[in-house]
């Protein structure tokens, strides 16, 4: 008599189970779908950096793929086209995006900071004021917290931002124009502006940043997807703040993530570091902080529509106070 092998039979039997329904089979976290979320380049990113080094996301059960941009704007338009799940976007860009499109949410704000955006000086001996910038060729990345934060420090003092030359850029175009003498300045995020800086050479320096403008980053998430993605909104926001939680736990830990992961030297990193905070949370301050923006964007015709957007209805708050429901204020629609 000849005898099946022992795991023909055994699939045969899980065969006969299945069909009987007897027995049903489970999907573990290593099997359920994978969601995408676009992450900018930048110290902001830093919770995101540790959850992944950490394995934050994993232990929550959230499959995650990150996708590296450039900038929040890349990222932005990577959940606009569909082509991710989730993205970083700062306050700057949400407010703008709103304009065009609502097919996307706001989950949290999660990161601030008041030296994350820069003037770096070609020539600091020839600039002792930003009223020295007229006429002068500055980079900035347009229709966003670049561009916002330039035009409130000129505003600051008095100087009428289109007084300056203003030169359409990319972050990572500012430490090569400024070396070649294409720029006189530029004012770019980290870690774009500490290579700007060393890239422009011993006579390069930084206007202190009097703007006001403190620039904030938000979780942007697409719509509509079902209770999986509900799901996974939270498992997402559950495991962004354990990595904060690590970071006030573990600070020179994290300072290390921060300057592998940006390729930044230990000054650089430490003075990065220090300016930033993290927390996660939705408030009335973001909705004051895109209604400005907004204005900023009609008043200097970067969109078209002179309506206002709804702010506090892109904010979802429902996934955070799921998630953590201390961090939510009271008043924001859900």
């Amino acid at each position: 008599m000849r005898h099946l092998p022992l795991r023909r039979l055994q699939a045969l039997l899980l065969g006969v189970l299945l069909g009987a329904g007897l027995c049903s089979p489970t999907v573990g976290a290593a099997e359920a779908a994978s969601r995408t979320i676009a992450v900018s380049r930048t110290p902001m990113a830093l919770p995101f950096y540790v959850a992944l080094q950490q394995g934050f996301f994993r232990d929550e059960g959230l499959d995650l793929i990150v996708a590296d941009c450039l900038g929040g704007q890349r990222c932005m338009r990577q959940v606009q086209e569909g082509r991710a799940d989730f993205a970083t976007a700062s306050d700057i860009l949400v407010s703008l995006a709103a304009f065009r499109d609502r097919n996307w949410r706001v989950l949290a704000a999660f990161a601030s900071s008041q030296d994350e955006l820069r003037l770096i000086l070609r020539r600091s001996s020839e600039v002792n004021a930003p009223k020295q910038l007229v006429g002068l060729r500055v980079g900035v990345v347009p229709a966003t917290g670049s561009q916002y934060f330039f035009d409130a420090l000129l505003l600051t003092h008095d100087v009428d931002p289109r007084a300056v030359r203003q030169i359409q850029i990319q972050p990572e175009d500012a430490a090569r124009m400024l070396a070649a003498g294409q720029l006189d300045a530029a004012a770019v995020w980290e870690p774009y502006a500490s290579q700007a800086l060393a890239a422009a050479g011993p006579g390069a320096g930084v206007v202190p940043n009097q703007s006001g403008y403190r620039a904030t980053f938000t979780i942007v998430a697409t719509r509509g997807q079902g209770k999986g993605a509900a799901d996974d909104d939270v498992r997402l926001l559950r495991g962004l703040d354990r990595a904060i939680a690590f970071i006030q736990r573990e600070p020179a830990k994290a300072r290390e993530v921060l300057q592998q992961r940006l390729q930044l030297d230990a000054a650089a990193a430490s003075r990065i570091f220090a300016g930033l905070q993290f927390r996660l949370n939705l408030d009335a301050s973001l909705i004051k902080s895109l209604e400005s923006a907004g204005r900023w964007a009609v008043r200097e015709g970067h969109v078209i529509s002179a309506n206002q957007p709804d702010y506090p209805s892109l904010v979802d708050s429902e996934p955070l106070r799921k998630a953590k429901a201390q961090a939510v204020a009271i008043g924001l629609k859900p």
